[in-house]
This record gives structure tokens, C-alpha cells and sequence, in this order.
């Protein structure tokens, strides 16, 4: 499997992860936080509707506390570019696994549908939109501003779909892609909100997501708050539906990063993650475990999540 690349420049306002993933080029900006008072520091969308501890993750890391000799340094991003995220896209990418291989003929050749649930600066689904996939990219209100701006930045010039036709330079309209997308590499990517404390049926324009047959996500459920309620969105979207593309399989490619143990009252455990999508009708099988580069001792593991037919 050959590993993305990432370089980082910065400017007054923001962190860039340069990303290489040969032949395509991608930014992803990070917001810079003023960080010159621990104490003072608020997260600006604090008083907003959609505001949680899942969209407040996404832009601290609160494994940190205020007083680390690091907070300045890794605490200062608006928003991060997490590894399970980066593992994801390169296994994707890259690896010569049966479920890789199988998840490129999918998206790549057959152009099905990708949804990525909790997308945050967005490297997976602007990554996999430049594969070739055309994805939808989901986060709550409050993270998706710079979720939109990072697929603006990595847009083609002069590229906008209003319809939804193929950017592979073919003139054919498909009616199973998303529409109103923006062109990135070889496909698109459109960004909507998805909240997970909100049941999906009410939240299906513009884009209905029950009609992706393939989704994306990583990281996404490492705190014990944030997992009864992506299990149970991810159950539902994995369920058939009318809406998919006839004779397809729903199935979502999911990164975890190991962080707790069953001692731990914050962070959760694959083992519980694992419990809790059983119990809601789930087959959750490991495809893919390296070491964690950020954490000596931890791994981030590559899932394949299946809804099992003869569930209720």
C-alpha cells in the first residue's frame, strides 16, 4: 500500500496540509485559533445550534489539557486532519486487498454513489473525489463552512455541475450521481449537513444520503457521547433502500484509531463501538491494521460495516 504524503505551510489564518496522492495534488486548510491565552480560548461557534462535543472534537484535541507544553502547538487548528482519516484514503487508494479493490471498481468504474459521514476539513471525501467518486460530504452546520471552503479550494477551474453529469469528459448524464457538485480530479463532491442527533428520514434534501450504496468515514466515534448516535445513523443508512441503485450492496469502509481502554470513561473502545452495532443489526469485519504513527503502542484499523439482511 503506498502511503499519502502531507507537507504543511501555514500563512496568518491558516495550517495547509499539502497532499500528494500521486498523480493529484490536494490543500486542506486548517483555521489558525489565537492561542496566545489558554484561558481565553473560545471556539467560535460555541453558541451555535449544531454546536456539540462531536463538532467541538473536530476542531481540539481533547486529549490535551490547557496546561500541556503542546496545546499551543496542537490545539491551535480550527479544525484537524486526523490519521485514521489519512490511513483510510491511502488504503482506499492503494492497497490490493479484496475490499480495496472491490471499493475502486465500485466507486471508480461503476460510479456508485459515495456519502461521507462526519467529513470535517475533509481530506477522505476530497481525496476520494479526486479518485474518480462522486461523494457527498456531511458534517453538522457548524463544521461544513470549512468543509465547503476545502472543496472550493481544491475545485477545477471553471468546473461546476449544476446537473449531474460525469467529469471523466463524457457528455452522459447519470442519474444515480449527486447533483449540484463541483468537479475535483477525476469526480465530484458535494457538501450537506447530517446531523446524527437528528433521524436521517429528516434530513434527506437536497440530497437524499439512503441512496448511496457505499460509505466513507473516519474517526468519527472515539468518544463514548459520539457513538449511540453515529451507530445508530450509520445502521440506518446501511438498511435498503428504494432509493439506491438496483443490485448494489450497502456498505461503509470505517477507520477507528484506538485511544480508550475499558477503563476509560471518555474515550471508548472498539470492542464496545463493535457491541453496540451488533446489537442494532450490524456485522462489523476488520480489513486493514497498521501502528499508529502519532501514537506508539495504538493502531488504526480499516473496517467493512454490513447492515445483516435478517435484522429487524
Amino acid at each position: 500500500m503506498t502511503r499519502i504524503t502531507i507537507t504543511k505551510s501555514s500563512d496568518k489564518e491558516y495550517l495547509y496540509h499539502n497532499v500528494t496522492m500521486a498523480p493529484h495534488q490536494l490543500v486542506i486548510a486548517s483555521r489558525l485559533e489565537d492561542t496566545g491565552s489558554d484561558d481565553d480560548i473560545v471556539d467560535p461557534y460555541l453558541f451555535d445550534p449544531s454546536y456539540t462535543l462531536a463538532a467541538a472534537t473536530g476542531k481540539f484535541d481533547c486529549q490535551l489539557l490547557p496546561n500541556s507544553e503542546d496545546w499551543a502547538t496542537r490545539n491551535n487548528l480550527g479544525f484537524s486532519v486526523w490519521e485514521g482519516a489519512v490511513t483510510l484514503l491511502s488504503f482506499l487508494h492503494s492497497s490490493d486487498t479484496p475490499e480495496a479493490i472491490e471499493f475502486r471498481r465500485r466507486v471508480l468504474e461503476a460510479r456508485e454513489k459515495v456519502l461521507e459521514l462526519g467529513s470535517g476539513t475533509g481530506v477522505g471525501g476530497i481525496g476520494v473525489a479526486a479518485l474518480g467518486g462522486d461523494v457527498l460530504m456531511t458534517d453538522v452546520e457548524s463544521v461544513c463552512d470549512i468543509t465547503r471552503n476545502n472543496v472550493r479550494r481544491n475545485q477545477q477551474s471553471g468546473a461546476n455541475h449544476g446537473g449531474s453529469c460525469s467529469s471523466r469528459g463524457s457528455s452522459t448524464v447519470d442519474s444515480h450521481n449527486w447533483s449540484n457538485t463541483v468537479s475535483i480530479g477525476l469526480g465530484t463532491a458535494s457538501v450537506q449537513t447530517l446531523d446524527w442527533s437528528i433521524p436521517v428520514s429528516e434530513q434527506q434534501k437536497p440530497h437524499d444520503p439512503t441512496s448511496s450504496s457505499i460509505i466513507i468515514a473516519a474517526e468519527v466515534a472515539w468518544l463514548e457521547e459520539l457513538v449511540p448516535c453515529f451507530v445508530q445513523t450509520l445502521s440506518d443508512l446501511l438498511r435498503p433502500s428504494p432509493s439506491q441503485r438496483a443490485g448494489t450492496e450497502k456498505v461503509c469502509y470505517w477507520a477507528y484509531k484506538e485511544r480508550g481502554t475499558e477503563a476509560s470513561k471518555i474515550f471508548t473502545t472498539m470492542s464496545h463501538v463493535m457491541r453496540i452495532f451488533h446489537d442494532l443489526g450490524c456485522e462489523v469485519k476488520e480489513i486493514w491494521r497498521e501502528p499508529s504513527r502519532e501514537d506508539p503502542g495504538k493502531h488504526v484499523i480499516v473496517n467493512i460495516v454490513r447492515f445483516l439482511e435478517n435484522s429487524p
